[in-house]
């Protein structure tokens, strides 16, 4: 129940470097794990964050009645948010775009 509550695109956002490093973690012993989530680096922490929380926004979007409204400015400002954040990409926020229009529940 705990997982469902998560948004799933934002999970989908998780930078390389944090996803080795839990990687890393799942692989090591538990007294090495807290090193490795130490050596992440406070931006990637707060770059998860942010995605989680925005995706988080655009799911709350869809208990409101003018959803489809919504969800067309929750496109365009999806992309420019994600493109700020992950400037070398061009996939990622062309991703949050498409999942903000395309009509295919995630």
């Amino acid at each position: 129940a705990i997982l469902a509550a998560v948004p799933a695109f934002g999970i989908a956002l998780i930078p390389v470097t944090l996803a080795a490093a839990l990687a890393r973690a799942a692989a090591a012993p538990a007294a090495q794990v807290l090193e490795i989530v130490e050596s992440i680096p406070a931006d990637q922490w707060q770059k998860l964050l942010l995605c989680i929380a925005f995706d988080a926004a655009g799911d709350l979007s869809e208990s409101l009645p003018f959803h489809g409204l919504l969800e067309l400015a929750l496109g365009p400002l999806d992309y420019f948010v994600l493109r700020y954040l992950f400037e070398d990409s061009f996939a990622i926020p062309v991703a949050g775009l498409l999942e903000e229009w395309l009509p295919i529940p995630v």
